[in-house]
């Protein structure tokens, strides 16, 4: 899953999200004060935005996936 959008009803502009992010995948908006999605293609699926958002503002897609990694030591 990839973050798609932000439902901007729920968006409270706090930032956590962009803070969140390490691949420069949501900004924050200078109109409307809240977050935007601006390169989606770029998301790493780590969920870090989603996990962060106090209000669950976060949409996410099935359009990406990630392949399970196992570790054996």
């Amino acid at each position: 899953m990839a973050v798609e959008n932000i439902n901007k009803d729920l968006c409270v502009g706090c930032g956590e999200c962009y803070r969140a992010c390490s691949a420069d995948v949501i900004r924050m908006d200078k109109k409307t004060g809240k977050a935007a999605v601006t390169y989606p293609e770029d998301c790493v699926l780590c969920a870090w935005c989603i996990l962060s958002c106090p209000v669950h503002a976060i949409i996410f897609n099935g359009s990406k996936v990630s392949p399970v990694f196992t570790s054996w030591g």
